[in-house]
């Protein structure tokens, strides 16, 4: 249903902009006029050539030919000879455009707007017998015009175009018409007159056509007006129904995400089950990615293990450590596959799978982090942090929690800043580490993980020459032996560190705590003594609804 209207909503898009589009476009203007001897009488076959600058002040020429009498025979109207009508297109629709009108020396002007038709003055030629050579007039207009001037077509000292009427009517911008008949003589249809049927389907003879078509084209603007509001209100409507939408799943995720949060009994949370506190956004990667790609993965997320999945089927885990100890040439991993280093045997849970058993599991194992599957497909991943994170939600409130000491490991290995990369790789490999704390005078002032490692081999830095100086983590956070274990919970959480240095009163390096040993310290105290004794050390908080 969402894909749909995320459908819909991009075609409306598109219409309404290719509405506005059409909106945009300049529509052209009809002119229409007359070119006239001094008389009075309709000059039949002339030239009109039209100059005016269109929308982007670049002169435009169109021409056109003024009615003859072959047309004034089709429309049966013998006053439409000498009128012509022409198209202006690409006209300056702010300030119009002023269109010059032009035919043997002898112009007019007229001011034009886009969708309108336009009536221009009269072309007066006042010319003799002569100038009309440069007419260029088929041979029954000199005739026309011969019975005009009362004489003769053979004493008109001119040429006479013997051009068939078919061919300058194709030759004519503004008719078209099979009929080529022959024209009876004007004198054979003095007194008798046009039959007026046809002339209200000529636009130009009719004095309200002007009118008609400019309340036609108001029309077009409005229903292309009326469209564009009607698509603009579906963007509007259709916005707002996918922000309702977002918000929608937004807040259906975090109440999901709240009753999963959901405060945990302290009697039960060695059986609260690993569908409770599991990873369900998990990150992966296929079969074919590059190790590049999953160095990436491990860094952005700090994560230890990556499963490998392809159409939703766990094929296997990539674990950091075999990033680290199994390869020594750290060039041309964008073209390594991840198939080539993954694990094919791994161990998994089950959602349904009990804290207690949990624990057991990755104690045992020494495991960090597990994926969760159901069915054989996978669901989740689960880790120690979110183990600590369910312990930060019971509602088991300790009037005097056990301290980071509890918690402490004194076996430390340390190193010097000074030391390669290579020779850091091989105490990792050697020790099954995956941290050192860096000490200087009993001080720590550094610490250098196994994701500082995996970055080094993303920036291709040469592992026998670069020092560990110049990877390790200088801002250093410790905690004394003394401090509250949910404080060191707080930390562990907040920046996600995997360990954290003890120092005595003299900041001098006593030993160190890392999620492991926290999660381990605070499962064996709450699960350390009965429910008698339970009461007497907590104070109950409500359940969270």
């Amino acid at each position: 249903m969402k894909r749909g209207i995320i459908i819909i909503y991009i075609i409306c898009i598109l219409i309404f902009l290719n509405t506005v589009y059409a909106v945009d476009e300049p529509l052209p203007t009809l002119v229409y006029g007359k070119v006239i001897l001094k008389s009075g009488s309709g000059i039949p076959g002339a030239k009109i050539l039209a100059t005016w600058q269109d929308n982007d002040k670049v002169i435009k020429i169109s021409d056109t030919q003024t009615f003859d009498l072959s047309a004034a025979e089709r429309f049966e109207d013998e006053g439409i000879i000498g009128r012509y009508r022409i198209v202006i297109e690409n006209i300056d629709e702010r300030n119009g455009s002023i269109v010059i009108l032009e035919t043997l020396g002898h112009k007019v002007n007229v001011t034009v707007y886009p969708a309108l038709i336009v009536k221009a003055d009269d072309i007066i030629l006042d010319i003799n017998r002569s100038q009309l050579l440069q007419l260029n007039l088929t041979e029954e207009n000199i005739e026309y015009l011969s019975s005009i001037f009362t004489i003769n077509a053979s004493e008109l000292d001119m040429d006479i175009n013997t051009s068939s009427e078919q061919e300058m009517l194709e030759n004519d911008s503004t008719l078209t018409s099979s009929d080529s008949g022959k024209i009876k003589p004007i004198e054979e249809r003095k007194g008798t007159g046009f039959q007026q049927k046809n002339k209200e389907s000529n636009p130009i003879s009719d004095g309200n056509s002007g009118q008609v078509t400019s309340k036609k084209s108001e029309i077009g603007m409005s229903v292309i007006l009326g469209l564009s509001i009607l698509f603009l209100l579906i963007i509007v409507i259709g916005s707002l129904t996918l922000i309702i939408l977002y918000l929608k799943e937004k807040i259906k995720r975090e109440l999901k995400k709240r009753k999963k949060e959901k405060k945990v009994s302290i009697y039960s949370l060695d059986k609260t089950k690993v569908s409770k506190f599991m990873k369900e956004d998990y990150v992966f990667i296929g079969p074919e990615g590059s190790i590049s790609d999953a160095i990436d993965l491990f860094v952005i997320h700090n994560i230890g293990m990556l499963p490998v999945v392809s159409n939703g089927i766990l094929k296997g885990v990539l674990n950091k450590k075999d990033l680290v100890f199994k390869i020594n040439n750290n060039k041309g991993l964008d073209k390594m596959p991840v198939k080539k280093l993954m694990r094919e045997k791994y161990i998994s849970v089950d959602p349904s799978k009990k804290m207690g058993d949990l624990y057991t599991i990755m104690l045992e194992k020494n495991i960090r982090e597990l994926v969760v599957l159901k069915k054989g497909k996978i669901i989740g991943t689960v880790n120690y942090f979110d183990i600590l994170n369910m312990f930060s939600h019971t509602n088991l409130f300790i009037e005097n929690p056990p301290k980071m000491g509890k918690a402490m490991s004194r076996t430390v290995d340390t190193i010097n800043q000074n030391t390669t990369l290579e020779n850091l790789r091989s105490i990792f490999r050697m020790k099954n580490i995956e941290y050192c704390v860096i000490v200087k005078n009993k001080k720590p002032v550094g610490i250098v993980t196994l994701k500082d490692v995996v970055s080094a081999m993303k920036k291709t830095m040469n592992f026998k020459k670069t020092i560990v100086k110049n990877i390790m983590s200088s801002s250093l956070i410790s905690m004394n032996q003394g401090t509250s274990i949910y404080k060191g919970f707080k930390i562990v959480n907040e920046r996600k560190f995997n360990q954290i240095p003890i120092i005595d009163m003299y900041k001098q390096l006593i030993g160190v705590v890392n999620i492991e040993y926290l999660v381990r310290a605070y499962y064996e105290f709450i699960t350390s003594f009965d429910i008698k004794g339970k009461l007497k050390l907590s104070k109950e908080m409500k359940q969270a609804e």
